[in-house]
């Protein structure tokens, strides 16, 4: 995107512009001056990060942040796993148990169960905690931001960070599924 610093651990997802952060640690220091940045956008990471990386990021996001500067986090919603475990017969539900027990997004095929999509979805994955808007809004209040609000795919009040999300492009999910799965969370430094 232009006018961001784009970067990626994945050389196969790396598009024209972006930088391949070899060995890049959401754990370490930011290599950014203090108050440097007007907006961090994080797309399907902050689940893969153990709980101190986790912490880590947002210190050191919220360090590199203008004032009034806007973090933007979209990452897995616990509640959509616990409505797929619940609700299994719902018709979205339903076709995103068929897919990925198909082998979708994260490969194998299981039977058709929420139990066995579940278990994929945290572990072929990678996942390391999956958040709920509560939990992740308080992470990011207990970490120096506030103004924490819960946006749609492609929707902000910020124009900058309207329809920045690629997880649906770069990872052959169908959209459905990745607007099903998303939970977005923007907040601000004060």
């Amino acid at each position: 995107m232009s006018g961001w610093l784009n970067t990626d651990v994945s050389i196969k997802r790396c598009r024209r512009g972006t930088v391949y952060a070899v060995n890049m640690d959401a754990g370490e220091p930011f290599p950014l001056p203090d108050a440097s940045i007007n907006y961090i956008f994080s797309e399907h990471l902050f689940e893969h990060l153990p709980f101190p990386q986790a912490v880590n990021m947002l210190k050191e996001c919220h360090r590199v942040l203008k004032p009034h500067g806007v973090i933007r986090i979209a990452t897995p919603d616990l509640r959509f796993l616990l409505d797929l475990y619940q609700h299994p017969e719902r018709p979205i539900n339903k076709r995103f148990i068929e897919w990925s027990a198909r082998g979708g997004a994260g490969g194998g095929v299981f039977p058709e169960s929420s139990v066995y999509v579940i278990s994929k979805y945290h572990t072929a994955w990678g996942h390391k905690i999956i958040y709920d808007a509560e939990s992740l809004s308080e992470l990011l209040l207990e970490n120096g931001f506030d103004n924490v609000y819960q946006c749609e795919i492609g929707k902000s009040f910020h124009v900058a960070l309207k329809n920045v999300e690629r997880h649906h492009v770069n990872n052959e999910t169908p959209y459905e599924f990745c607007e099903l799965q998303t939970m977005i969370l923007e907040a601000t430094k004060q």
